[in-house]
């Protein structure tokens, strides 16, 4: 049995930190220097995970979202309303002019032409700001969103790497389960064709009893995941994170800053702006200047040019910006609500995390407990199996089955050490500095076997 387990005791190689991403990720490179070696682990290990969810695919469109949105921005801040433009018309007929007039003299006008230099004054001044406002709203937006769209894809990375390194212990200790009870049925059924009940205590609900463990154990097995997965180990010492699930005020604090309330924030404000670009009901004024040049009689021989200025007022005669507008505003109004829901919404999703937590850390109490009781069963067994003077021996197929039971507790702990650390990481992720303010002290070198703490198994 010793060496059974010193073959399953795991050391897993440590991940190296990478340079801090942000200070959402990491922390200060202070905190980190306060930390013991595990928990600066810990919390490389939390970057290079964001790290790696940057690379995702949902994270790499809102990044090309965010990019059309700079350039949007920059679209609206390089509208200066100006406008030049330039006509050329020519009249070989002649136009508006006397061919004969009695006088021998031909006045029509033959060719024209102008340039001009148009400024779009009241835009300008009453619509401008709002545009390029509502412009960096969206790009505050597009920024959220790839924060968003990062931290889901950080959480789904780091819940599997959780998972799937608890998976791999399920996987060796549902193997030692699943030998076992092979064991079991083999001797179970030698003894059955030996016809001696009474001797080997062999009887059909032993036999059914053992057929359901099996069941059991290979049920077990089809509920682990067959892919495995993109993110990195995570470090060994598992001990350093913390059990206590996070309090009402880290609910408040974390929530406070949900990306998806942020978003609808911004795009309240966007809208906001889009409305406060459509002051002034459409009325526009344009003010001029340029150059006229004009040429009259029949060979064009009259040439003439000078400067002109003008204003251009334009007056629409109806309601329609007014009401798009008021309808913009009603948007607004619409999507500050929705940010206030989504702030609630996402307090009660930390909530049901934290409730989460909590039942997988009492789930994971009770399954180290019923291992302890299991393994205490089993000890017993083999006290009695070697020292026959102590009590009655057990059969062999007897000890083979509480065996298996044995290793199929070690299994259940495992899946909800998986579930704990799952939950662990997912606050983790969204918050960096939560995890660097609770860790706890390494306890590993009581927790080195498959069947930890039962390090002596």
């Amino acid at each position: 049995m010793t060496a059974a387990i010193a073959a399953l005791s795991f050391s897993l190689t440590p991940v190296q930190g990478l340079s801090q991403e942000n200070e959402a990720a990491t922390g200060s490179q202070t905190q980190q220097g306060a930390l013991s070696e595990p928990a600066q682990q810990w919390l490389s290990f939390i970057t290079q995970i964001r790290h790696l969810s940057q690379q995702s695919y949902r994270t790499n469109v809102e990044e090309l979202e965010l990019e059309a949105r700079r350039a949007a921005l920059a679209s609206e801040r390089g509208d200066l309303g100006l406008n030049l433009s330039a006509s050329y018309a020519d009249y070989p007929d002649g136009l508006g002019g006397n061919i004969n007039n009695g006088t021998g003299t031909d006045d029509s006008l033959e060719q024209y032409s102008d340039v001009r230099l148009n400024f779009q004054l009241l835009d300008q001044l009453l619509r401008k700001g709002s545009r390029v406002d509502a412009a960096k709203a969206r790009l505050r937006q597009a920024e959220y969103r790839v924060t968003e769209q990062n931290t889901e894809a950080a959480t789904e990375l780091a819940r599997g790497a959780a998972i799937a390194w608890a998976e791999k212990y399920q996987y060796q200790a549902l193997s030692e389960a699943l030998n076992a009870i092979q064991a079991a049925k083999k001797k179970l059924k030698l003894s059955a064709e030996a016809s001696m009940p009474e001797i080997t205590e062999a009887t059909l609900a032993n036999e059914a009893e053992a057929l359901i463990l099996h069941n059991e154990i290979t049920s077990a097995f089809d509920s682990l995941s067959p892919f495995e997965p993109s993110a990195p180990r995570p470090p060994i010492d598992y001990t350093v994170l913390p059990q206590r699930a996070p309090g009402s005020d880290d609910i408040v604090r974390l929530a406070n800053n949900a990306p998806q309330a942020k978003i609808l924030e911004f795009e309240a404000q966007a809208l906001k702006e889009d409305a406060e670009s459509y002051r002034g009901n459409g009325i526009n004024l344009d003010v001029y200047a340029g150059q006229v040049f004009q040429r009259r009689g029949v060979n064009g021989d009259d040439a003439e040019d000078g400067p002109q200025v003008g204003a251009v007022l334009t007056i629409p005669l109806g309601a329609s910006d007014y009401y798009q507008g008021k309808a913009l505003r009603y948007q607004a109004e619409a999507r500050r609500r929705e940010a206030a829901d989504a702030l609630l919404q996402r307090q009660r999703e930390l909530i049901d995390l934290r409730n989460q937590w909590s039942q997988s850390v009492a789930a994971l109490s009770r399954a180290t407990e019923r291992m302890r009781q299991q393994s205490r069963i089993l000890q017993q067994m083999r006290t009695r199996a070697s020292q026959p003077g102590s009590g009655r021996a057990p059969h062999p197929w007897q000890i083979d089955v509480e065996t298996a039971r044995f290793w199929l507790r070690v299994a259940d702990t495992w899946r909800e050490r998986g579930e704990w650390l799952a939950n662990v990481m997912t606050w983790a992720v969204s918050e960096p500095d939560y995890l660097a303010s609770n860790f706890r002290e390494s306890n590993l070198a009581s927790e080195n076997a498959i069947c930890a703490p039962l390090y002596e198994c």
